[in-house]
């Protein structure tokens, strides 16, 4: 009925999706870790870890850039595998980074 519409509405879905922590399966990633490891019980450790780091992404979401959060969730997915533990390092590391890049800035600036 009003097509003009549609494109913002999409716009807006795909906006609020980016906006949340995805939602991962982590038994792929973590029953693969455990028989490379040959540790059948490192699977359960595995998902608990899986599972803090997303308690912690959910808390933290929002503080991250929507590009890194873009990002790291895609390096986090590779391969179909994805997991939490690689997205919260890859969005920690980007922050690092961006603060010692812009501390460096501020110390050329002096």
């Amino acid at each position: 009925m009003f097509p003009h519409l549609e494109g913002a509405v999409l716009f807006f879905v795909v906006l609020a999706a980016a906006d949340r922590v995805p939602n991962f399966n982590v038994e792929p990633v973590c029953r693969e870790i455990a028989g490379r490891a040959y540790a059948p019980d490192y699977r359960e450790q595995c998902l608990r870890d899986e599972h803090e780091s997303r308690d912690q992404l959910r808390s933290t979401w929002a503080a991250f850039p929507a590009s890194d959060r873009s990002y790291c969730t895609q390096l986090a997915s590779l391969g179909g595998v994805p997991s939490y533990v690689v997205l919260l390092t890859c969005l920690e590391v980007a922050q690092h980074a961006r603060r010692v890049r812009e501390s460096e800035a501020r110390n050329r600036a002096k």
